[in-house]
């Protein structure tokens, strides 16, 4: 599955949890947290016929996750009908381990009901983080596993689960699941290993009684336009080839916030990206005959943008699609999309409204990976 499927997920569950719902989780026994322990059982999916290893074995996986169940506190839970928050440790036996290995990540997660009654809960979750992958390719030893370049990897997960209410206190969960695992392009080869996988579980339900939700109407945005300037940092590898060098791409971006409610924002903005990759490939395909200038110039990338971030709170969960208004001459593609999120920090005074972020984000063309992007800055 590529890079797309994501994007579209995101839009898919954006809009499934602004759909109206007749349950009133207040009438229920509702648990305060839970603690989840689920087993896997799937297949690594080969998603491109430049992937060199043959599937021949099932692979199998166990999961711890915790859930903190929100009540209305915040704006933007109410907004989202009440989500449950939470983290999980996952670890996958590969098949035919002795070409994958296994795989231990950590990320959290947010989940978004779908349809909720006494009987179950259907619910979207989706969550990122980091996995360490034991078995990346190796020249000598592991030459044939041509999908993951290195040890430490992002991994990304959607799920489709349903809680079956068996009691108050202990529910069995079903689900499906598609995990991602990949480096970003920040080492080849970087293929990704793709992990669908079903899954069943016990989720032990604690402080289970019947809470007190706020449902108050939501407040009225406070300030409609925001205004965001930022910088990045990504390590992109322009020669794909195993232990090839990486390079430093620095963009220089500013954004344009419309809050359509509390928890969402329409957003557009324009990014400066200087690659120096870009600027070494010039350098060595032209024999370092040209200017420094013209090389400085085929080095930058100008685009502008348009997307979508929904607010939780001090947290923001965006995607965005990009065109490329100039491009240096080894680009072949006009458009891209990056998935992310940030973290706002708090405003330095009640004087002055301004706040501090940080945050990270993937970017890719369609079904390639272009980089993983740190980035920080200020929305006014």
């Amino acid at each position: 599955m590529s890079k797309r499927y994501f994007l579209f997920l995101f839009i898919l569950m954006h809009f499934t949890v602004e759909a109206k719902r007749k349950y009133v989780p207040d009438s229920f026994p509702q648990a305060n947290f839970a603690l989840e322990a689920s087993i896997y059982n799937g297949m690594i999916i080969r998603h491109t016929l430049r992937f060199k290893p043959i599937i021949t074995e099932p692979s199998f996986g166990v999961e711890l996750a915790f859930y903190k169940t929100c009540f209305g506190k915040q704006p933007f839970e109410r907004k989202f009908f009440y989500p449950r928050i939470g983290a999980s440790i996952l670890a996958v036996r590969f098949g035919d381990n002795a070409i994958f290995g296994e795989a231990i990540g950590i990320f959290p997660h947010v989940s978004f009901w779908i349809k909720r009654s006494r009987i179950m809960d259907f619910y979207f979750r989706m969550g990122i983080g980091l996995a360490y992958l034991n078995k990346p390719y190796d020249y000598t030893s592991n030459s044939i596993n041509n999908v993951i370049g290195s040890y430490l990897n992002n991994v990304t997960q959607f799920k489709f689960g349903v809680d079956w209410k068996v009691t108050d206190k202990t529910n069995l969960n079903t689900s499906f699941n598609f995990t991602h695992f990949s480096n970003s392009r920040s080492q080849s080869p970087n293929l990704g290993i793709n992990y669908m996988a079903l899954c069943i579980g016990v989720k032990q339900n604690f402080g289970v009684k019947k809470h007190v939700y706020n449902h108050d109407s939501l407040p009225k945005k406070i300030q409609r336009n925001f205004y965001t300037v930022g910088f990045g940092v990504a390590l992109d590898e322009k020669v794909k080839i195993a232990y090839g060098p990486t390079y430093q791409a620095y963009n220089f971006f500013a954004q344009y916030h419309r809050a359509t409610s509390i928890a969402n924002h329409l957003v557009g903005g324009v990014s400066l990206v200087y690659n120096r990759g870009s600027y070494a490939m010039a350098q060595i395909r032209e024999n370092n005959e040209s200017k420094i200038t013209d090389r400085t110039i085929n080095s930058l990338e100008g685009s502008i943008y348009f997307g979508d971030e929904m607010v939780l709170k001090d947290f923001g969960f965006f995607a965005q699609i990009g065109i490329y208004c100039f491009l240096p001459y080894q680009r072949t593609t006009f458009m891209y999309q990056k998935l992310g999120g940030v973290y706002y920090l708090p405003a330095f005074s009640k004087s002055f409204k301004g706040r501090m972020f940080i945050g990270a984000n993937l970017k890719t063309h369609l079904d390639k990976a272009e980089n993983f992007e740190l980035r920080t800055g200020m929305r006014f």
